[in-house]
């Protein structure tokens, strides 16, 4: 079994890889991290929970030097992603003085400037933020060694793709750059082949399997009428311990929520009309206890919640 030690790896990376109890890479950071560390360009379709988030980290923080300033850039599409990636890196930098910036919309932007300010190495945000702070002049392109897109294909589904451009043209044209997402529509091989030189492409898992194998399916088709009858039932019948619900609008997440709180489910709810302090809060409370996450698709991709049977 591959050791996080046969890459070569800083002493403090190591520790700090140790004291979050990564024992051994992943199949997508075993293949990722010794290209990246040669300095290819790559494209990495995985699925959601196969240690993406480490397989771009650990490369970038072996080539970071605690005096480079806003080397490395990372754009995932929500801000609970951002948050996500942010809380990784933090713990992977805990033994080096090496730092981290996390910037995102719907939260105050001067205490993000104020952070942008202390020059951080790495910079983790959303695509709207990071150009609202590019266009105030406090995020600085200029130095970028690293460039990462991480849930490509969720990005293009949510309209960034523009912005994502916006982005790239502004950063210099040598740089390394890495890719990810569960699938590879045509619109990102177009946009990789105006960004990026040579880039290695890894393929983890099937195409057709975008979730890990441990997730099994089932579906009931039912009536407007019938639905939320029909998924009372199956919560009886089934009583999962911990679950997120998904719904197709916000006001379908908010009425769901009422109904499973009148019937005495200790529910949460998440979706993009919520501010982000209300958003944290329901994450926090999903993670923390309550039975039942109703989400519009704003949590669809990448959230680590350990527990969700």
């Amino acid at each position: 079994m591959t050791d996080f030690r046969t890459f070569g790896l800083k002493s403090e990376i190591l520790k700090s890889l140790d004291e979050m109890n990564f024992t051994s890479p992943t199949e997508v950071q075993e293949k990722a991290i010794p290209l990246s560390l040669d300095g290819h360009d790559l494209i990495v379709r995985s699925k959601t929970g196969t240690g993406k988030t480490g397989a771009f980290l650990i490369p970038i923080l072996q080539k970071t030097e605690p005096g480079d300033r806003m080397s490395s850039l990372v754009i995932l599409p929500t801000r609970e992603l951002a948050l996500q990636v942010f809380n990784v890196s933090t713990k992977m930098t805990s033994n080096s003085k090496v730092k981290s910036v996390v910037v995102y919309g719907g939260a105050g932007i001067e205490p993000q400037i104020k952070q942008l300010r202390r020059n951080p190495s790495i910079v983790i945000g959303t695509p709207g933020r990071i150009i609202d702070l590019m266009k105030r002049g406090e995020l600085d392109l200029s130095e970028l060694k690293f460039l990462v897109l991480d849930e490509a294909d969720v990005m293009l589904d949510l309209g960034f793709i523009e912005d994502i451009e916006y982005i790239i043209s502004k950063c210099p044209k040598e740089k390394q750059s890495m890719l990810f997402s569960a699938t590879i529509p045509n619109e990102i091989i177009k946009l990789t082949k105006r960004f990026m030189k040579n880039p290695e492409f890894l393929k983890v898992g099937a195409q057709e399997q975008m979730t890990v194998n441990t997730i099994s399916h089932s579906y009931a088709i039912s009536n407007g009428s019938r639905k939320i009858p029909a998924l009372l039932a199956y919560i009886n019948e089934y009583n999962p311990t911990k679950s997120i619900i998904f719904a197709e609008t916000k006001r379908g997440a908010d009425r769901l929520y009422k109904v499973l709180a009148q019937e005495g489910f200790n529910a949460t709810v998440i979706h993009g009309d919520l501010t982000q302090a209300q958003r944290e809060k329901s994450l926090t409370e999903f993670r923390n206890g309550s039975r039942f996450l109703i989400a519009t698709n704003v949590a669809a991709r990448g959230l680590d919640i350990d527990d969700v049977s």
